[in-house]
Protein backbone atom coordinates (compact mmCIF):
# COMPACT_ATOMS: atom_id res chain seq x y z
CA UNK A 1 0.00 0.00 0.00
CA UNK A 2 2.45 2.67 0.82
CA UNK A 3 4.61 1.62 -2.51
CA UNK A 4 1.89 2.32 -4.25
CA UNK A 5 1.22 5.68 -2.68
CA UNK A 6 4.70 6.74 -3.22
CA UNK A 7 4.43 5.59 -6.90
CA UNK A 8 1.25 8.05 -7.71
CA UNK A 9 2.92 10.65 -5.67
CA UNK A 10 6.07 10.28 -8.16
CA UNK A 11 3.37 9.91 -11.21
CA UNK A 12 2.18 13.60 -9.98
CA UNK A 13 5.55 14.68 -9.70
CA UNK A 14 6.60 13.85 -12.96
CA UNK A 15 3.58 14.74 -14.67
CA UNK A 16 3.59 18.58 -13.10
CA UNK A 17 6.92 19.05 -14.30
CA UNK A 18 6.22 18.06 -17.43
CA UNK A 19 3.05 20.11 -17.63
CA UNK A 20 5.15 23.37 -16.72
CA UNK A 21 7.64 22.78 -19.54
CA UNK A 22 5.02 21.89 -22.03
CA UNK A 23 2.94 25.08 -20.87
CA UNK A 24 5.99 27.53 -21.02
CA UNK A 25 6.31 26.05 -24.19
CA UNK A 26 2.87 26.73 -25.54
CA UNK A 27 2.41 23.23 -26.50
CA UNK A 28 -1.24 22.64 -24.33
CA UNK A 29 -4.45 23.98 -24.57
CA UNK A 30 -6.06 26.76 -22.27
CA UNK A 31 -8.12 24.01 -20.67
CA UNK A 32 -5.42 21.75 -20.05
CA UNK A 33 -2.88 24.52 -18.86
CA UNK A 34 -5.85 25.76 -15.98
CA UNK A 35 -5.92 21.74 -15.11
CA UNK A 36 -1.67 21.69 -14.65
CA UNK A 37 -1.36 24.93 -12.73
CA UNK A 38 -4.23 23.56 -10.94
CA UNK A 39 -1.84 20.67 -9.72
CA UNK A 40 1.30 23.05 -9.10
CA UNK A 41 0.74 22.96 -5.46
CA UNK A 42 0.45 19.49 -5.35
CA UNK A 43 3.45 18.91 -6.88
CA UNK A 44 5.23 21.16 -4.46
CA UNK A 45 3.89 19.30 -1.83
CA UNK A 46 4.62 15.68 -3.15
CA UNK A 47 8.46 17.66 -4.05
CA UNK A 48 8.83 18.41 0.22
CA UNK A 49 7.38 15.08 0.57
CA UNK A 50 9.86 13.29 -1.61
CA UNK A 51 13.10 15.70 -1.16
CA UNK A 52 14.40 14.17 2.03
CA UNK A 53 14.54 10.73 0.45
CA UNK A 54 16.15 12.02 -2.59
CA UNK A 55 18.95 14.10 -0.50
CA UNK A 56 19.44 10.82 1.50
CA UNK A 57 20.09 8.75 -1.65
CA UNK A 58 22.46 11.40 -3.17
CA UNK A 59 24.13 11.63 -0.11
CA UNK A 60 24.59 7.93 0.07
CA UNK A 61 25.72 8.06 -3.65
CA UNK A 62 28.32 10.59 -2.26
CA UNK A 63 29.19 8.29 0.38
CA UNK A 64 29.69 5.51 -2.49
CA UNK A 65 31.79 7.88 -4.04
CA UNK A 66 33.98 8.78 -1.27
CA UNK A 67 34.06 5.36 0.44
CA UNK A 68 35.90 4.69 -2.96
CA UNK A 69 38.35 7.29 -3.13
CA UNK A 70 39.16 6.65 0.51
CA UNK A 71 40.02 2.91 -0.55
CA UNK A 72 41.87 4.50 -3.36
CA UNK A 73 44.24 6.92 -1.22
CA UNK A 74 44.91 4.21 1.13
CA UNK A 75 45.74 1.62 -1.04
CA UNK A 76 48.05 4.59 -2.43
CA UNK A 77 49.57 5.55 1.19
CA UNK A 78 50.61 1.81 1.46
CA UNK A 79 52.38 1.43 -1.49
CA UNK A 80 54.30 4.58 -1.00
CA UNK A 81 55.24 3.54 2.57
CA UNK A 82 56.47 0.11 1.32
CA UNK A 83 58.57 2.14 -0.97
CA UNK A 84 59.80 4.78 1.79
CA UNK A 85 61.23 1.45 3.74
CA UNK A 86 62.53 -0.21 0.09
CA UNK A 87 64.57 3.07 -0.25
CA UNK A 88 65.94 3.66 3.45
CA UNK A 89 66.89 0.15 3.39
CA UNK A 90 68.96 0.58 0.46
CA UNK A 91 70.54 4.02 1.73
CA UNK A 92 71.42 1.81 5.17
CA UNK A 93 73.23 -0.49 2.26
CA UNK A 94 75.08 2.14 0.47
CA UNK A 95 75.94 3.51 3.75
CA UNK A 96 77.76 -0.10 4.65
CA UNK A 97 78.98 -0.68 1.32
CA UNK A 98 80.61 3.15 1.14
CA UNK A 99 82.61 2.42 4.80
CA UNK A 100 83.58 -1.01 2.92
CA UNK A 101 84.72 0.48 -0.29
CA UNK A 102 86.47 3.70 2.15
CA UNK A 103 88.52 0.95 3.57
CA UNK A 104 89.54 -0.95 0.88
CA UNK A 105 90.53 2.05 -0.77
CA UNK A 106 92.73 2.42 2.72
CA UNK A 107 94.23 -0.98 2.13
CA UNK A 108 94.61 -2.42 -1.09
CA UNK A 109 96.34 -5.58 -0.18
CA UNK A 110 93.09 -6.92 1.85
CA UNK A 111 90.85 -9.50 0.29
CA UNK A 112 87.35 -9.04 2.14
CA UNK A 113 84.61 -11.13 1.87
CA UNK A 114 81.32 -9.76 2.36
CA UNK A 115 78.65 -11.90 4.41
CA UNK A 116 75.68 -10.72 6.11
CA UNK A 117 74.90 -11.68 10.02
CA UNK A 118 71.78 -14.49 9.74
CA UNK A 119 71.61 -15.24 13.36
CA UNK A 120 72.71 -13.51 16.47
CA UNK A 121 73.37 -15.95 19.92
CA UNK A 122 70.11 -14.50 22.67
CA UNK A 123 72.57 -15.85 25.65
CA UNK A 124 74.22 -13.64 27.87
CA UNK A 125 76.77 -15.75 28.29
CA UNK A 126 78.23 -16.29 24.61
CA UNK A 127 78.34 -13.05 22.43
CA UNK A 128 78.38 -14.45 18.68
CA UNK A 129 76.62 -14.38 15.44
CA UNK A 130 76.62 -16.37 12.39
CA UNK A 131 77.17 -15.45 8.93
CA UNK A 132 76.19 -17.00 5.96
CA UNK A 133 79.77 -17.62 4.68
CA UNK A 134 81.28 -20.79 5.39
CA UNK A 135 84.49 -23.27 3.73
CA UNK A 136 82.89 -23.06 0.35
CA UNK A 137 83.16 -19.31 0.50
CA UNK A 138 87.25 -19.43 1.33
CA UNK A 139 86.08 -19.08 5.52
CA UNK A 140 88.42 -20.54 7.70
CA UNK A 141 88.90 -20.89 11.84
CA UNK A 142 90.55 -18.30 13.28
CA UNK A 143 89.92 -15.76 10.41
CA UNK A 144 89.32 -11.83 11.41
CA UNK A 145 86.28 -10.45 10.81
CA UNK A 146 85.32 -6.58 10.81
CA UNK A 147 82.89 -3.91 9.55
CA UNK A 148 83.98 -1.13 7.87
CA UNK A 149 87.53 -1.27 9.23
CA UNK A 150 86.60 -1.51 13.26
CA UNK A 151 87.03 -4.90 14.45
CA UNK A 152 84.54 -7.61 14.98
CA UNK A 153 85.69 -10.81 16.15
CA UNK A 154 87.26 -13.85 14.73
CA UNK A 155 85.67 -16.92 13.14
CA UNK A 156 85.45 -19.96 15.87
CA UNK A 157 83.68 -22.87 13.68
CA UNK A 158 82.92 -23.14 9.99
CA UNK A 159 80.53 -25.06 7.83
CA UNK A 160 80.51 -25.25 4.47
CA UNK A 161 78.11 -22.51 4.01
CA UNK A 162 77.87 -20.74 7.57
CA UNK A 163 80.70 -19.77 9.92
CA UNK A 164 80.40 -18.96 13.85
CA UNK A 165 82.09 -15.40 15.01
CA UNK A 166 83.11 -14.64 18.33
CA UNK A 167 82.67 -11.17 18.85
CA UNK A 168 85.50 -9.41 21.12
CA UNK A 169 82.85 -8.01 23.68
CA UNK A 170 82.74 -11.85 24.63
CA UNK A 171 84.66 -12.47 28.09
CA UNK A 172 86.35 -14.56 26.46
CA UNK A 173 88.05 -12.65 23.75
CA UNK A 174 91.34 -11.10 24.13
CA UNK A 175 93.25 -8.99 21.28
CA UNK A 176 96.68 -7.02 21.73
CA UNK A 177 95.94 -2.91 21.29
CA UNK A 178 97.73 -0.20 21.20
CA UNK A 179 96.78 3.47 21.33
CA UNK A 180 96.67 5.59 18.12
CA UNK A 181 98.80 8.45 19.23
CA UNK A 182 102.29 9.18 18.74
CA UNK A 183 103.13 10.40 21.87
CA UNK A 184 102.13 7.25 23.72
CA UNK A 185 101.43 4.06 21.67
CA UNK A 186 100.78 2.20 25.12
CA UNK A 187 100.16 -1.68 24.80
CA UNK A 188 97.67 -3.43 26.31
CA UNK A 189 95.19 -6.51 26.22
CA UNK A 190 91.51 -5.35 25.29
CA UNK A 191 89.39 -7.85 26.95
CA UNK A 192 85.28 -7.85 26.37
CA UNK A 193 82.56 -7.12 29.57
CA UNK A 194 79.30 -8.44 30.45
CA UNK A 195 78.35 -4.55 29.77
CA UNK A 196 79.19 -5.22 26.25
CA UNK A 197 82.09 -2.46 26.72
CA UNK A 198 86.07 -3.44 26.84
CA UNK A 199 88.17 -2.82 29.10
CA UNK A 200 92.07 -2.85 28.00
CA UNK A 201 94.35 -3.88 30.70
CA UNK A 202 98.19 -3.98 31.78
CA UNK A 203 98.30 -0.48 30.62
CA UNK A 204 102.06 0.41 32.17
CA UNK A 205 101.53 3.08 34.64
CA UNK A 206 104.08 5.03 33.18
CA UNK A 207 101.96 5.65 30.30
CA UNK A 208 100.04 8.51 29.34
CA UNK A 209 96.25 7.33 28.70
CA UNK A 210 93.08 9.82 28.28
CA UNK A 211 89.74 9.65 27.31
CA UNK A 212 88.80 9.78 23.77
CA UNK A 213 92.20 8.26 22.69
CA UNK A 214 91.26 5.68 19.79
CA UNK A 215 92.27 2.39 20.26
CA UNK A 216 93.32 -0.38 17.31
CA UNK A 217 94.98 -3.79 17.01
CA UNK A 218 98.78 -3.44 17.56
CA UNK A 219 99.30 -7.35 15.76
CA UNK A 220 101.40 -8.55 18.56
CA UNK A 221 100.97 -12.11 18.65
CA UNK A 222 100.11 -12.43 15.27
CA UNK A 223 96.03 -12.80 16.38
CA UNK A 224 94.66 -10.16 14.45
CA UNK A 225 96.10 -7.99 11.46
CA UNK A 226 97.66 -4.82 12.72
CA UNK A 227 95.96 -1.59 12.56
CA UNK A 228 92.04 -2.57 13.10
CA UNK A 229 89.81 0.34 15.19
CA UNK A 230 88.32 -1.54 18.09
CA UNK A 231 87.02 1.90 19.70
CA UNK A 232 87.61 5.37 22.20
CA UNK A 233 88.34 4.99 25.54
CA UNK A 234 85.64 6.41 27.64
CA UNK A 235 87.39 6.12 31.43
CA UNK A 236 90.66 5.81 32.41
CA UNK A 237 91.16 3.77 36.08
CA UNK A 238 94.54 4.45 37.83
CA UNK A 239 95.64 2.91 41.15
CA UNK A 240 99.17 4.51 42.31
CA UNK A 241 100.01 1.10 44.41
CA UNK A 242 99.01 -1.10 41.46
CA UNK A 243 101.87 -1.39 38.42
CA UNK A 244 99.18 -1.46 35.55
CA UNK A 245 96.41 0.91 35.24
CA UNK A 246 93.15 0.31 32.73
CA UNK A 247 91.15 1.86 30.55
CA UNK A 248 87.25 1.20 29.55
CA UNK A 249 86.17 1.37 26.01
CA UNK A 250 83.40 2.29 23.51
CA UNK A 251 83.74 -0.32 20.99
CA UNK A 252 83.52 1.20 17.47
CA UNK A 253 80.92 -1.46 16.16
CA UNK A 254 77.13 -1.22 17.53
CA UNK A 255 77.27 -5.05 17.88
CA UNK A 256 73.53 -5.53 18.12
CA UNK A 257 73.01 -3.58 15.37
CA UNK A 258 74.81 -5.56 13.46
CA UNK A 259 73.90 -6.95 10.21
CA UNK A 260 76.58 -6.85 7.16
CA UNK A 261 80.39 -7.78 7.96
CA UNK A 262 83.57 -8.73 5.68
CA UNK A 263 85.86 -11.76 6.75
CA UNK A 264 89.69 -11.01 5.96
CA UNK A 265 90.79 -14.17 3.70
CA UNK A 266 94.33 -13.23 3.70
CA UNK A 267 95.22 -13.36 7.08
CA UNK A 268 95.33 -16.63 9.22
CA UNK A 269 96.59 -16.08 12.55
CA UNK A 270 99.97 -17.52 13.14
CA UNK A 271 98.62 -19.28 16.00
CA UNK A 272 97.28 -21.81 13.30
CA UNK A 273 100.64 -22.59 12.46
CA UNK A 274 101.59 -20.52 9.37
CA UNK A 275 105.13 -19.42 9.80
Amino acid sequence: MRFRAVTWLFVILVLGTGGAVADRNGWLTPAEGVILRLLVPIQASVRGFLQPGLDLLETAQRMGSLRAENDELKARIDELTGEVVRLREVEVENEQLRSELDYKRQNPGRQLLPARVIYRDPSNYVQAIVIDKGSDSGVAEGMTVISAGALVGKVTWVSPTLAKVLLIVDASSSVNATIQRSESRALGLVNGQPSSRLLMKYIPQTEAVKTNDIVITSGLGAGYPQGLLIGKIISVQRNDIEMFQEAVIEPAVRFGKLEQVQVITDFVPATLGVP
